[in-house]
């Protein structure tokens, strides 16, 4: 691209864009540019780690976390940040073409920007409705990637040259002009691979490579040390044990999760316990018993929830409850958790129908709903603000323990109630 001539040379009817507007539109691109990168950094962040907390989560109602797990944040289980960062990228190249291009394309561009912001456009005033409106939360990030979308397609539109109706010429064009540049063509191909390659990553559902069990199996509590044991174990002695009314009965070990199936740390917790779970349970047959009781972090079903963080949740609790008559309940909780990126109301039923078998999620969906409000009145009892909060042998126990640590609890509950 460097070769092109920077001169017009071109009729003179041919209006190419003027230095201010070049680098206002360079610097809203950069704008959104960042944006978008920081909002897919913290997407990963919340997907892969337990424990972290975004920095622009001001308060319940300006929240990135809230709408980045929304079903709003991800389409086909790719962060729509990582699209929008994508699609800043490409306004970026336009506009380097645009500032080294022949005339003709430069005065192209302007065109292209007008026309790719416009569909930008529709998207997030989709998106911004749904945050403000449905989820009822800010996300600080998402203003700043709306702001710098909207100012690209209003410098666009002043300063094109060409109609819409002369789109397609000019990008079949541009396009053979991009096959006989040999940089061009490298820097479309590199563009193109890169995005392809990040999609991909996000697209294979960061939870479930993040939670393999076959890690996990390997974990045990001998990986803490003898002084790391010793304080777990002296603070552990320390915690209250307040009676859970559950009926498991006469076992040596009860477990009681209060869940939600769209919330991170429950789908971590799921998969990296369960494998040390089903070690006890071979090991004690009888005596471990593991009970999932619902509390949905969801208005719909849950009162004391004001503001929706996870508009799906109710549905599926609905559905696992529902797959759990038919002996699908294990494999529709799975399905969930793998895919909680992307759960919406309508994915859910589907997913009990295709997943869990169910065939009547319609028709017991009330007399369902009123059993999930149940386990939430208990949960309120019991003291529950959060999940998942594991209750073991009546000891409270917020957000998970690492797996070594959940493994040690297990093993001090089967010592003590052995002696």
């Amino acid at each position: 691209m460097s070769n092109y001539p920077r001169r017009n040379t071109q009729s003179p009817s041919i209006r190419l864009m003027s230095r201010s507007d070049r680098n206002f539109l360079f610097v809203l691109t950069v704008l959104g540019f960042l944006a978008s990168l920081t909002s897919t950094y913290v997407h990963y962040r919340l997907l892969t780690e337990t424990e972290y907390l975004s920095f622009c989560d001001v308060s319940s109602a300006v929240s990135c976390t809230t709408v980045y797990l929304s079903r709003f944040g991800s389409f086909g289980g790719v962060p729509v940040a990582l699209i929008g960062t994508i699609w800043f990228g490409m306004i970026a190249l336009l506009l380097i073409a645009e500032r080294r291009g022949p005339s003709t394309y430069r005065a192209s561009v302007p065109l292209y920007l007008f026309t790719l912001s416009g569909f930008a456009s529709v998207v997030i005033l989709y998106l911004a409705f749904s945050s403000w409106f449905i989820l009822g939360v800010m996300c600080l990030l998402c203003v700043v990637v709306y702001f710098a979308i909207i100012g690209i397609f209003v410098v666009s539109k002043r300063t094109m040259s060409f109609q819409m109706a002369s789109l397609l010429g000019c990008a079949v064009r541009d396009f053979q002009e991009i096959g006989r540049s040999p940089a061009a063509s490298f820097i479309s191909i590199t563009f193109i691979a890169i995005s392809a390659l990040s999609v991909g990553f996000f697209s294979k559902a960061p939870l479930v490579d993040k939670y393999n069990s076959e890690a996990v199996s390997e974990l045990t509590a001998s990986s803490l040390t003898d002084g790391q044991r010793l304080e777990f174990s002296n603070w552990y002695a320390s915690q209250p044990r307040i009676e859970v009314p559950v009926d498991a009965g006469d076992v040596k070990l009860v477990i009681v999760k209060f869940n939600d199936y769209q919330c991170p740390p429950c789908g971590q917790t799921f998969f990296n316990y369960r494998e040390i779970l089903s070690k006890y349970r071979e090991e004690y047959p009888g005596e471990v018993v593991f009970i999932t009781k619902d509390y949905p972090i969801d208005p719909e079903c849950n009162e004391n929830v004001e503001t929706s963080l996870h508009d799906s949740a109710c549905e599926a609790a609905i559905a696992v409850r529902l797959a759990r008559k038919l002996g699908q309940a294990d494999v529709m909780e799975e399905w969930l958790f793998e895919n909680q990126a992307s759960l919406s109301p309508e994915s859910v039923r589907e997913a009990a129908r295709d997943v869990g078998g169910v065939k009547t999620f319609d028709d017991d969906y009330q007399a369902t709903l009123e059993l999930v409000k149940s386990d939430i009145a208990l949960g309120r009892r019991l003291g529950v603000q959060s999940t998942p909060t594991f209750f073991v042998n009546g000891v409270r126990l917020r957000g998970g323990l690492d797996s070594e640590y959940f493994e040690e609890v297990i093993r001090l509950e089967l010592k003590n109630t052995s002696k």
